[in-house]
């Protein structure tokens, strides 16, 4: 009786996962590329060209919690049951965060002239700063350890003397002070260090958006309407690596809020997973510009980060950290009463 009813049991879970599980991700208007899939909520899996990722034998099993996300979508998730573990193949749809208005509908082909019409170059947030512009905000930083006890670290960070963009290009670490409570430690400087990171991170997206910086990569771009003043576009990447990081290939997507009076970046909500899938790192982020007002590149405009929420996840270690109240503290100008660099307002038309 006990043979009968366990034979009952794997006919109907489809326990034993004795094929590939075929995993397609997809929206309601198009299959997601480069999407991210998860067993039980680790990284297992990135979509192709077509949205399409499989799970090999033996990397699931029936039970296990398939889920999905992708930057712009709600994430989405699905049990697999002896009906899936059968087929071999499992389908999620993720809902899309933003509507397109029947007037914003726009052909494939035009995308792209609408993202280099409405999206402005600018130097990659607080890079590229001069002389002794800095940047003061209060950060937070924590990880939990495998024995489940946890480390944290918070207080106001100053970077220091143009190291915010440092001239050893062999040398890609902020400079970076703290005023942190409780008192500092051995493990607090480990978490300084990924708060160096998280700036890192914060200003890569608008490295992406430079055509100087792709180096032939090709980009994926797609248009999500517009909300509150701002044309929003999502860009995926393929496999590509940051000059500043020693990690594997990564896959990007971002969904980039676009002022449409400024053309600047106003917000990023951006997803990095390397090929390995021992890194992922989910960032949102506000920014406010910054005009440079005199000497060689006048006129230049660097954005600064506002607020950050940063989740980064390196070889199973969970890490989590903020950046508000920022405070962006520029030099004076030689020549003339006043900073070196002040806020961007544009002239009105």
């Amino acid at each position: 009786m006990r043979l009968r009813l366990l034979a009952v049991w794997m006919l109907t879970t489809g326990t034993a996962a004795a094929q590939s599980l075929k995993v397609t991700v997809r929206s309601d208007r198009q299959p997601l590329v480069y999407a991210c899939v998860y067993v039980n909520g680790k990284a297992a899996a990135i979509t192709d060209t077509l949205g399409i990722a499989l799970l090999p034998e033996g990397e699931w099993e029936a039970g296990d919690t398939l889920s999905a996300s992708y930057v712009g979508t709600m994430p989405g998730r699905q049990v697999i049951d002896g009906r899936i573990g059968r087929s071999g193949e499992c389908e999620l749809v993720l809902q899309e965060m933003y509507t397109l208005t029947a007037e914003e509908v726009t052909v494939k082909a035009d995308i792209e002239k609408l993202f280099r019409k409405n999206v402005r170059e600018v130097s990659a947030c607080i890079d590229g700063l001069w002389g002794e512009a800095r940047l003061e905000a209060y950060a937070t930083m924590e990880f939990a350890d495998a024995d489940s006890s946890r480390h944290r670290v918070e207080g106001w960070i100053t970077t220091h003397r143009n190291e915010v963009s440092p001239r050893n290009y062999n040398d890609y670490n902020y400079r970076l002070t703290i005023k942190a409570r409780p008192p500092f430690d051995s493990m607090q400087t480990e978490l300084l260090r990924e708060i160096n990171d998280l700036l890192r991170w914060t200003t890569a997206p608008a490295h992406h958006f430079q055509e100087r910086d792709l180096q032939g990569v090709t980009r994926q771009i797609g248009y999500l309407g517009k909300r509150d003043g701002c044309r929003i576009f999502r860009i995926t990447f393929p496999t590509i690596r940051l000059w500043w990081l020693s990690e594997a290939s990564l896959f990007i997507r971002i969904v980039a809020r676009i002022d449409e009076r400024t053309k600047l970046l106003r917000s990023v909500e951006s997803e990095y997973l390397s090929a390995d899938m021992e890194l992922s790192v989910k960032l949102r982020a506000d920014y406010v510009p910054y005009r440079l007002s005199a000497g060689w590149g006048t006129g230049r405009i660097c954005m600064v980060p506002l607020t950050v929420d940063y989740r980064a996840s390196r070889n199973g270690r969970l890490m989590e950290g903020t950046l508000s109240r920022s405070r962006f503290v520029s030099p004076k100008r030689i020549r003339k009463p006043g900073d070196l660099y002040v806020p961007y307002m544009p002239q009105a038309k």
